[in-house]
């Protein structure tokens, strides 16, 4: 059972922080905390957190207040 245990955290993703959409290019927004939270529920990660934060980014720029 330890060495399933352990097998497992070695899969685990890597927690995706404010300071990882910065280093991607992203402007910070009010829209951070929850592109954030969402992508490390989904466990995004190359490609496909990419494409996630590409629309949330497009969609918070054009959004009226």
């Amino acid at each position: 059972n330890v060495n399933k245990t352990k097998h497992k955290k070695d899969y685990k993703m890597k927690k995706i922080t404010g300071k990882t959409l910065v280093a991607l290019g992203y402007k910070p927004g009010k829209w951070f905390g929850a592109a954030i939270e969402e992508a490390n529920r989904l466990n995004l990660e190359g490609d496909a957190l990419k494409v996630y934060l590409d629309d949330l980014d497009f969609a918070a720029q054009i959004k009226v207040s």
